[in-house]
């Protein structure tokens, strides 16, 4: 089984009051999304991953892995998931799969 990986990051952290989104906020070493990423990143069967992020996102060059392709999060997590699975369109098989 072959599958692609799409993780909305579109937010702002309003709620999280730090003083930058939740998921570039450190954790041991790593920023949160970095933690959430890696484990599909080492996975032999994850073709590829999209992460949906704001128009505005400062953060990501600064973290960005290699090869994990972006596409524009939208007003709601709804939209961004909608606009990652946009960008696979033309890369996933049939029979691949998409978390």
């Amino acid at each position: 089984m072959r599958y692609w990986l799409v993780m909305p990051a579109a937010g702002i952290g309003r709620r999280f009051g730090g003083e930058r989104p939740k998921q570039y906020a450190p954790l041991c070493g790593r920023t949160v999304i970095e933690w959430a990423l890696a484990p599909f990143l080492g996975d032999v069967r994850c073709a590829g991953a999209v992460v949906a992020l704001a128009a505005d996102d400062p953060y990501w060059s600064e973290i960005a892995p290699p090869g994990v392709l972006t596409a524009a999060g939208g007003a709601e997590r709804s939209h961004s998931v909608r606009n990652g699975l946009a960008a696979l369109a033309a890369r996933a098989g049939e029979a691949d799969w998409v978390l």
